[in-house]
């Protein structure tokens, strides 16, 4: 996909997801509503990252609670 280095393209840049999964783990984040460990979410995003920002892109994404 093509990079128009907006704020969206920024936000979603390897960099950045990559400083707030450093950030979760460092701050020891607590599971969410849905139960998953900070210690899973690695494998979750290696696994669902692409689809997840594809949804985003597409304004097609809804979180689930």
């Amino acid at each position: 996909m093509k990079t128009d280095n907006t704020l969206l393209d920024k936000m979603l840049s390897e960099e950045n997801l990559g400083l707030a999964l450093a950030q979760v783990r460092r701050n020891r984040g607590a599971c969410g509503i849905d139960g998953m460990e900070v210690s899973d979410l690695k494998d979750y995003l290696d696994e669902n990252l692409d689809e997840i920002k594809e949804s985003i892109r597409k304004r097609t994404y809804k979180p689930q609670p």
